[in-house]
């Protein structure tokens, strides 16, 4: 299994998606049992490469037939995967069907996602969330900010500089 793993993280760390997703599936020909880290490299290259539907495909593999539960890790990943493809409607269904509740870290990489494809609805809802999580994170509101900026908001984009710079001085 570890021999496995690093094998498999190695060339998920050098970007070779297809070398990485044939060794995977050596390792279940052997009858090696994946585990979690063996989920966080494949999910890894998938969503560094873009494979979106092998990276869902993968995720929901590790579920059913591996009988493994996704932690915060493997979401995260997924909801990087689905917020870099813009499928906001996948990235919607996974954070509502999340056991747990998303971490700072995965509201600034959807706000991240959401300045990319210019959707503002969903960006709103991720930084109110980033905010209400860590109210002192900058990048939450410059991100906002610049979403704002990019839609032609420019009021809005103003009134999110204004809180930031309010809450920084208090």
């Amino acid at each position: 299994m570890v021999t496995w793993n690093a094998y498999i993280a190695l060339l998920a760390g050098e970007g070779n998606t297809e070398k990485t997703l044939e060794m995977f599936e050596k390792m279940k020909d052997t009858n090696v049992k994946p585990n979690e880290s063996t989920f966080n490299s494949i999910l890894l290259t998938c969503c560094r490469t873009g494979f979106v539907v092998e990276g869902v495909k993968y995720f929901h593999s590790m579920i059913k037939d591996h009988d493994i539960g996704p932690n915060i890790q493997h979401y995260g990943i997924l909801l990087d995967l689905l917020g870099r493809a813009g499928d906001f409607y996948g990235v919607k269904q996974t954070l509502e069907s999340m056991p747990m509740e998303a971490p700072i870290t995965i509201w600034l990489s959807l706000l991240a996602a959401c300045k990319m494809h210019g959707t503002v609805e969903v960006a709103k809802e991720a930084f109110a969330q980033a905010v209400r999580l860590q109210p002192e994170e900058d990048s939450a509101y410059v991100l906002m900010s610049n979403i704002y900026s990019e839609a032609g908001m420019e009021q809005l984009a103003d009134k999110v500089k204004y809180s930031q710079k309010s809450r920084v001085a208090n």
